[in-house]
């Protein structure tokens, strides 16, 4: 929507949401502005938007009989939640906005704030160490590894689609060497892995022979391993030990050492240990779950607990304070079995689309929202990270493509 200034600034808040105002994104501000302001929010139920609805309902529905969960922590007090709800149903319009407005997107004038977003993130993670608090402002210029990973691996492949618009198949190129190093510098090791990915398909796209030579590498690789087993040990070993000056946790994940070793690692153990929690509570509220953003408050028993204890020394009560450190856990125990098979009923549609289409000669960089899905479903399983309106974002994007079988955005840039 080239010339809409709120849309272009709500684009690059949801990249770089440096600012927040009662705990509130800059970005949900923006994007009331841009619905009073458009007046053009109106919508009817069908088959593009009812997924967004019927998850908007449950979000309801769940919120609602959250008071009937005696295992939170915490005084159910409704001015306490209320902006935890608000959150929740801000994510549901914007996935509805993008619905209602997909024909009107362009998809480079949103690869392009995205890009200005990711530029400004990078800044910010690599230069500064704190935020700032004025009095109901807040400056988030610090970003955790996480969050940082997890946004690189939804802009990378639209800043490399405005990349491409103007610099072509080099400015890919370079494009791709230039994130590489920047996700191996935030050491993380999930994320680095799925950004390697992410490129390669990217590079696929943008160079047809290396899609051509992956298939081929990866087809007699396997073939030839199956055939004449060799031993390639020594050459991980090698690869793990240069990796250490580029990336510790990446080496130590190859090598199978320190906290490469899942079977030690205490990040993976909390993990299990969250999964755990998320079936527990699923056992016992079954449909609607325990209400958004309760995951943390739930006192349970979780079972398997002894298992880490060992390792860390931490109280279970700590441990019940985490994060579910899984999307896919957070959303079954915070919203039941409904919002979760509606939740995996839209990302396994979305990613088989492009597994569908993914050898096809028709795939163009028009496919990059699906790409960022792609990448970010899985990633889902290792954070958190459904909580916010850029997931909701790119899902409505890539949704939108696969319901409409189009991807020919709007050309007005």
């Amino acid at each position: 929507m080239k010339g809409d200034r709120l849309f272009n600034g709500v684009c690059f808040l949801l990249i770089f949401p440096f600012c927040s105002i009662f705990s509130i994104s800059l970005s949900f501000y923006f994007f009331v502005f841009l619905l009073f302001r458009r007046n053009s929010f109106r919508f009817s139920i069908n088959k593009f938007n009812y997924i967004f609805i019927l998850f908007g309902v449950v979000i309801i529905i769940s919120s609602s009989l959250m008071w009937r969960v005696t295992e939170l922590k915490i005084a159910l007090d409704p001015l306490l939640f209320t902006p935890v709800i608000i959150r929740y149903i801000y994510w549901m319009l914007v996935a509805l906005y993008v619905v209602a407005n997909y024909g009107k997107l362009d998809l480079l004038v949103v690869s392009k704030y995205f890009l200005l977003g990711t530029i400004c993130l990078l800044f910010c993670f690599f230069f500064f160490d704190k935020n700032y608090t004025f009095f109901l402002i807040k400056l988030m210029l610090d970003s955790p590894r996480n969050y940082m990973v997890y946004t690189l691996i939804i802009s990378i492949p639209f800043s490399l689609y405005y990349i491409h618009h103007y610099f072509k198949k080099k400015g890919v190129l370079m494009g791709s060497i230039f994130f590489m190093l920047i996700i191996f510098l935030t050491d993380g090791r999930a994320g680095t892995i799925i950004v390697a990915i992410q490129l390669l398909l990217i590079l696929g796209i943008v160079y047809p022979n290396v899609k051509r030579l992956s298939i081929f590498v990866v087809a007699w690789g396997t073939i030839l391993l199956g055939l004449f087993p060799i031993n390639i040990d020594k050459s991980v070993e090698r690869f793990g030990r240069n990796m250490s000056d580029v990336s510790p946790r990446i080496s130590n994940l190859i090598l199978e050492q320190g906290d490469g070793d899942l079977s030690m690692d205490k990040s993976w153990l909390i993990r299990e240990l969250m999964v755990t929690k998320g079936l527990e509570i699923t056992g016992k509220y079954t449909l609607f779950g325990i209400g958004p953003n309760n995951f943390k408050n739930y006192r349970a028993e979780i079972s398997s607990y002894y298992e880490i204890q060992r390792l860390s020394g931490h109280s279970k009560s700590f441990y019940n304070e985490l994060s579910a450190h899984n999307s896919y856990i957070k959303v079954l125990a915070e919203f039941g079995l409904l919002g979760f098979c509606l939740f995996v009923l839209i990302i396994a549609s979305i990613n088989l689309f492009w597994i569908k289409n993914i050898f096809s000669s028709k795939i163009t960089m028009n496919f990059v929202p699906i790409i960022s899905v792609f990448g970010a479903s899985i990633q889902f399983y290792v954070i958190s990270s459904i909580s916010g309106a850029i997931s909701w974002f790119i899902i409505a994007v890539a949704w939108m493509m696969y319901k409409t079988k189009n991807i020919n955005f709007n050309k007005t840039a």
